[in-house]
């Protein structure tokens, strides 16, 4: 069994279209890992054994994989609700977000301090 350079060029490039969905984060790789594992062992089995059929199969997960990659990229990208359809809601006083009325007194700072995580950023204001 000769494998050439080529012949692993393409089954990394096939491998790597076929995990582009959870690579992308269209599909969540905890949920399909048995599928992706499955797809990977047959991609290896295809190149190396070089049977058609099993080729043939790779290609369709290929491009299954590459259309839904694409799809998922393209929808990212454009508004799924239009303004014309979002609608303001009356308040709903069973739905508490926040403890209601609440007081709170004393000293924080901002957020992008905390994460960055440097102390002398940090621009403490007096809350009443």
């Amino acid at each position: 069994m000769n494998i050439t350079r080529r012949t692993l060029l393409y089954m990394a490039a096939t491998i790597l279209i076929i995990l582009a969905p959870a690579i992308e984060g269209a599909l969540p790789p905890t949920l399909f890992w048995p599928c992706y594992v499955v797809a990977i062992g047959l991609v290896v089995y295809a190149f190396i054994g070089a049977s058609g059929r099993t080729q043939k199969l790779t290609l369709i997960l290929a491009s299954v994989a590459l259309t839904l990659t694409a799809a998922d990229l393209v929808l990212r990208f454009t508004p799924i609700v239009f303004d014309e359809l979002a609608e303001r809601w009356p308040r709903m006083p069973l739905v508490n977000r926040y403890v209601p009325n609440l007081r709170y007194e004393g000293r924080r700072f901002n957020d992008l301090s905390r994460m960055a995580g440097v102390k002398e950023w940090w621009e403490e204001k007096q809350i009443s």
